[in-house]
Formats: structure tokens, sequence, C-alpha cells
């Protein structure tokens, strides 16, 4: 009995011994997380879930360091003095997981005269988009003049949206200071640790000054709570006077 006995402790130190080597392999060649490895078991025997991250959606806007001369064609736009370029980054800065239904609204202090696509990856079927409309200006009798006029919001929409997106917009802007409120929002759809959907929607403010040429924008760390003012506003091309006798130019 004792020689099966020292057997048998043998066989459990050698057992024990190889599977210590396994896990230390294992966590040498592998990215293993030990306080998951350790937590699982109680998990699945609790059916507890691993905490998610939510996604952390930020904006940048940069104004151009350099203004154009007016008269010159910048691309495709004849460019007037209070034109600016401006670069809108996006980026998640939480690792968390995928997310759908994404939408940003960006509601600005100027009408959005063209935008282009710099650099995008970590977006499914992604879309850029900005009003723009004829106005037709005059009185009941006729119609005067026909001005191109510009939103002040540029909407971007995609299906999905991975952890690790980027997007840069380039941004060609009609200055205004009629408008002296304006925001960022994303809104967006996750699957949270317990593999329900929860609903995502954020607000920034933005602020901004213009210094000779320069235009600085400054979005705000913190997301606005309770109400925020919407306002949808077309910027015409062109300066419009109304003049007392009717005349418009």
């Amino acid at each position: 009995m004792k020689i099966i006995s020292k057997m048998i402790q043998i066989l459990l130190k050698v057992l024990f011994s190889a599977i210590l080597l396994y896990g230390v392999v294992l966590v040498w060649t592998n990215d293993v997380n030990i306080k998951e490895l350790i937590e699982s078991p109680f998990k699945r025997a609790f059916h507890l879930k691993s905490k998610v991250d939510y996604p952390n959606f930020r904006a940048a806007l940069i104004g151009s360091p350099q203004n154009y001369r007016e008269g010159i064609d910048v691309n495709g736009l004849e460019w007037k003095s209070d034109y600016r370029e401006v670069r809108l980054n996006i980026t998640n800065i939480a690792k968390s997981p995928d997310v759908t239904n994404f939408r940003v609204d960006l509601q600005l202090p100027a009408g959005v005269l063209k935008y282009e696509i710099i650099k995008e990856f970590g977006f499914d079927n992604l879309k850029v988009s900005s009003k723009t409309e004829n106005l037709n200006i005059g009185n009941s009798e006729e119609i005067t003049k026909i001005v191109e006029a510009y939103s002040n919001h540029l909407h971007i929409t995609a299906s999905k949206v991975f952890s690790d997106c980027q997007l840069y917009l380039k941004l060609y802007l009609k200055m205004t200071s009629d408008i002296d409120y304006n925001y960022v929002q994303f809104d967006y759809s996750v699957i949270d640790g317990n593999g329900n959907k929860k609903k995502g929607n954020f607000v920034y403010p933005i602020t901004y000054r213009i210094i000779d040429d320069f235009v600085s924008f400054s979005v705000a760390d913190k997301t606005i709570r309770g109400r925020y003012n919407v306002i949808e506003s077309m910027i015409p091309k062109t300066q419009i006077t109304f003049k007392k006798d009717g005349i418009v130019e």
C-alpha cells in the first residue's frame, strides 16, 4: 500500500508540474489576461459578465494656419475673404466594442461650401452630407434673384464603426456671425456586457474665434446636459441686400 501511495503522490506531482509548465508557456507565448483567466470560472458559475468600456468619440476642428488670396481657385471654389479651410478629425479614444447606427451632427457658425474625405478607416457604409439649395428672392409678383445657399450642418453616418476608427475631413466654410451656438453630437448603438443593446447620445459644445484670417475652434471635453439649441440655417453664397423700394441686390 505504501508503494502505491508513493506512486500516486509522484504521479500527482508530475501532473501538477506539467500543468504549471503548460500555464507558464501559455502566458509566455500568448497575450493572456491573467485576471480574466482567474475570474472566468466564477463568472461562468454565477453568470457574471465582463465590464464593457463604452465608446468615447471625440471631434477636433483645426483651422488652416494660412488663408488663400481672394479670387484664386481653391478646389473648384473662387475664394472669398470670409471663406475658411478647416480640418475635422473624429476618433474613439476608448477601447470599446464596435458600434452600430453611428451618426454625427455638426452645427457650425458657417455654411458648408464643400467637404472631402482625407483619410478614413474603421467605418462601414460611411456617408457624409450637407445640404445645398437655391434661395428664390423676390416678392409676390416675381422672383428677382436666385442665390445659392449652404447649410450650417454637416452629417456623418455609418452602419458600423470599429473601436480603432479614424476619420479626417477637409471642410471649406463660409463664416457667419449670425449663429452663436455650435456643437457636435454623437449617436450610436452598442451591446453591453449583458448582451443588451444600449443607445449613446453625447453633445459637446463648440466655441470659436477669428484672429486676423485665422479661425480657431475649441470642442469642450464635457458633454451638454439638458436642452441645447438646434439652429438650422442656410447661408447665402453672396450677400443679400433688401432696399426700401423692394429691390434686392
